[in-house]
């Protein structure tokens, strides 16, 4: 039995939805996996480049350590990302 027009159609518009929330993959900032230490503002720095200089909307950091200078100069940048939806670092 095939699903009716009408589903299909919802099916459809629920689709594009979640697509369009997604952020692209240009919008991500990632260190996820990457067993980073990273003590201080100096550990972070030299990987933070990328982040610094975009709007992003999902950072991912799991995976590393981040010490307390690291952790404030990450939430000092953070606080310059308008567009910031998602955070993970688990």
């Amino acid at each position: 039995m095939l699903p009716s027009l009408h589903f299909q159609k919802h099916l459809l518009l629920l689709q594009k939805l979640a697509f369009s929330r997604m952020p692209s993959s240009s919008k991500i900032f990632s260190l996820e996996g990457k067993g980073l230490k990273l003590d201080t503002a100096g550990d972070l720095e030299p990987h933070i480049a990328e982040l610094r200089a975009n709007d992003v909307e999902e950072v991912r950091l799991l995976g590393n350590t981040l010490g307390v200078g690291a952790c404030k100069l990450l939430g000092e940048v953070l606080a310059t990302k308008k567009n910031l939806s998602v955070s993970t670092a688990h």
